[in-house]
């Protein structure tokens, strides 16, 4: 009767012990997709893995997010268009940061040591702000800035005229040692 209590208690101890030992891994999403109103600050951001099951989700108070910029850390960062902010989703901590900004964030792209944001400040008036190895820089344009992109050496920023002349569309240009 000992025998058979060991030969089954000691298999149940050893899948006991080894299944404690088993450390979940954390998957990194392979698609996120954003749930947001334009009338009310309740958006949801939804991770989503390889066979499109969900593998997470964050309620976010945010009004208007339509854009989801992530650094090298895996950070995510999330303009908030209606409500002057960005959201912030710490990778490490999983903590959602809501930053204040003076201005409307649009657009905003991260990739190692340059961080673009574009702003609007008016109706045919943008800004776009370069942060670069720590140094800021806020460059003026006229004109409704859409998206923007970089290479080695130039920023490229996409924008319209304004909504009332939708064939004025501008390039613009920028030399990113000189920020003009």
């Amino acid at each position: 009767m000992n025998k058979l209590i060991y030969k089954i208690l000691i298999p149940c101890l050893l899948l006991l012990v080894s299944a404690c030992n088993q450390q979940e891994k954390v998957k990194t999403p392979f698609l996120y997709v954003i749930f947001t109103d334009s009338t009310y600050p309740d958006s949801e951001l939804i991770a989503l893995d390889k066979n499109g099951l969900n593998t997470d989700r964050k309620q976010i108070e945010g009004q208007g997010i339509y854009q989801i910029a992530k650094n090298n850390r895996g950070d995510l960062y999330l303009p908030i268009t209606f409500q002057n902010k960005i959201a912030i989703i710490d990778h490490t901590s999983d903590k959602i940061l809501l930053n204040e900004s003076e201005r409307t964030p649009m657009f905003m792209k991260i990739q190692d040591e340059l961080q673009l944001t574009l702003f609007n400040i008016g109706f045919d008036k943008n800004t776009l702000e370069v942060v670069e190895k720590g140094q800021r820089t806020i460059i003026d344009l006229d004109s409704t800035a859409l998206v923007c992109t970089f290479d080695d050496q130039y920023i490229y920023v996409r924008g319209d005229a304004s909504f009332n002349n939708s064939d004025a569309h501008f390039l613009y240009v920028i030399d990113r040692k000189e920020k003009k």
